[in-house]
């Protein structure tokens, strides 16, 4: 009572519900466990000012952001595979190894408890693990290597690691000043949170996962980020458009690897890995400008310097 009044009188049976059965016969009445986050949303969504400092728009934010579909977007993809359940289903998640359900049998995207422990833990937020570890379970692209697909390399990106030179060794780590110094990594910029200041300033619980650049003010001053960003944009998006160009079959400029040498074979496979993590990342450079730079430079020699 005395560090958090606003919590009086929420009990067990707020998220289990009734439980005088379960008192009875723990075994044969065991508790509700419900994964769906419109349950937490009961608490954790807007009040309109009401509640002051506990004014915290969870639920809203997250209903508009990704998570909240992932499952549903990837039922229909010709590449869906039961793995991908992993990072598209929290009933799948949070299931033991040995206890999988099958796809016909899970029923939730990313909800809250894919992510946070209602009974609590030791980190920020109630969170599973610290923001940097949690958010690297999914948003990475693994031991992806040339001839394979480097599917979501945010966490790679934004550290600097992954790509390959055209003779096939792996560029040293370029480290960036997101990774060195902001804290929480990907949820320094993804999850910024903003308290709500009245009726002109509505809280911001950073849950739609969109990046905010008023996390940049702790390095730069207002404006000179967005500034920043637009100028890298300015560069990458070009790059990339251009070596699209290369792997387009409907494009004159395309490469057929079919007419390559095996030499020419293994650097194409090199320089087509090295434009997929850019592009696949998706940030046009934001995540890490410099590595950007590095793997658009080594794809453009391969293209360039083809007949």
């Amino acid at each position: 009572m005395n560090t958090t009044p606003q919590l009086a009188n929420v009990q067990c049976e707020t998220c289990h519900g009734p439980g005088s059965h379960h008192n009875v016969d723990p075994a044969r009445a065991p508790l509700k466990v419900d994964l769906d986050s419109e349950l937490c949303g009961q608490c954790h969504q807007s009040c309109h000012g009401m509640c002051g400092d506990y004014y915290h728009p969870h639920y809203e934010q997250w209903s508009t952001s990704k998570h909240s579909t992932a499952l549903a977007e990837i039922f229909w993809l010709p590449e869906y595979e039961e793995s991908c359940l992993a990072c598209h289903s929290t009933d799948y998640r949070l299931a033991p190894e040995d206890d999988k359900p099958a796809a016909s049998d899970v029923l939730f995207s990313i909800e809250c408890v894919a992510c946070h422990r209602a009974r609590g833990s030791q980190h920020v937020g109630q969170l599973r693990l610290l923001p940097e570890k949690l958010c690297a379970q999914c948003h990475t692209m693994g031991n992806a290597a040339p001839r394979e697909e480097p599917d979501r390399p945010h966490v790679e990106f934004l550290h600097g690691v992954g790509g390959y030179a055209l003779d096939g060794s792996p560029f040293p780590q370029l480290y960036t000043i997101p990774y060195m110094g902001i804290p929480g990594e990907c949820a320094g910029c993804h999850v910024f949170r903003e308290d709500y200041s009245g009726p002109d300033q509505p809280a911001n619980s950073g849950h739609t996962f969109e990046s905010n650049l008023l996390a940049c003010e702790m390095c730069h001053a207002p404006g000179d980020a967005e500034v920043r960003l637009a100028d890298v944009r300015a560069e990458i998006e070009p790059r990339l458009a251009g070596l699209a160009k290369y792997l387009d079959p409907a494009d004159p400029l395309y490469v057929n690897p079919l007419t390559l040498t095996p030499e020419q074979l293994t650097q194409y496979y090199i320089a087509r890995f090295d434009y997929e993590m850019v592009d696949a990342d998706g940030s046009f450079g934001a995540h890490n400008a410099a590595y950007a730079r590095l793997l658009l430079t080594e794809a453009e020699a391969f293209f360039g310097n083809l007949p």
